[in-house]
């Protein structure tokens, strides 16, 4: 009989612990989990961080579904930092654009793009990347000949 300590979690249970994550990540998040009938691990997962027609999926397996969910979590902990710095960045490009069509950046304007959660969580450093790129300027096109040069 197996120990109460390391009994696996019910599908139910799974799917719970499968949507609390996915509502950590944020609101685009999709995650899901499978059985596997043809490989050795009995169970496969992935994180779509921004929804499944994005390219980014991180995968993970587990023998159970306890193990599946721990190894969805470390996968997401070590793709975490790249995640916040790709939205951060592209939030800062939205504040510029914003702000350039409109005269200011509201939250409301962001929440049309993003996450609200998102646009509090990452919004000071979106706005100090928005003005540290800005602030690069005056911007130009630097032309290059070579391979894929148009046509003259």
């Amino acid at each position: 009989m197996a120990d109460a300590a390391i009994q696996d979690l019910t599908v139910s249970e799974a799917k719970a612990e499968l949507t609390a994550l996915a509502n950590e990540i944020g609101s685009k998040a999709e995650v899901y989990a499978h059985l596997v009938s043809h490989h050795s691990r009995l169970l496969s997962g992935c994180i779509n961080p921004y929804g499944i027609l994005d390219r980014t999926s991180i995968r993970a397996d587990g023998a159970t579904w306890r193990e599946l969910i721990d190894a969805l979590r470390e996968a997401w902990a070590e793709y975490a930092d790249l995640h916040a710095t790709n939205t951060i960045r592209e939030m800062a490009v939205a504040i510029i654009t914003i702000t350039a069509d409109l005269g200011e950046c509201t939250d409301a304007a962001l929440r049309a793009k993003f996450d609200g959660a998102d646009v509090t969580r990452y919004g000071d450093r979106a706005c100090e990347a928005a003005t540290e790129m800005a602030s690069n300027g005056p911007f130009s096109i630097v032309k290059l000949s070579g391979a894929n040069d148009i046509a003259a």
